[in-house]
């Protein structure tokens, strides 16, 4: 999903399916979400949000699901407002 703005991209989004998981049916993830700085609090989070809700519920998902690296303060600020239905937290290991 894109947003632009007189040719010029100023937020996207990347949603796909994931596994359906034994505990929460089929999930959806939000693999990314941003929006240019200078766009940040118009609406485009929420509007892409949105869509990404609307894509993974067409598509048969019961939740969908993102993680976000605990310095984006701001994008966890933003994330609260729009209602989460709970909140984990993520391990990773590179390998």
């Amino acid at each position: 999903m894109l947003v632009a703005d007189e040719n010029t991209v100023v937020g996207f989004a990347t949603v796909y399916l994931d596994i359906v998981s034994v505990r929460f049916g089929q999930r959806a993830w939000v693999e990314d979400l941003a929006v240019a700085p200078h766009r940040r609090s118009s609406g485009i989070g929420k509007a892409l949000l949105d869509a990404g809700k609307v894509w993974a519920r067409d598509h048969g998902a019961a939740w969908l699901e993102l993680q976000s690296g605990s310095a984006r303060l701001d994008a966890h600020r933003f994330y609260e407002r729009e209602g989460p239905d709970g909140s984990a937290r993520s391990f990773k290991w590179k390998l």
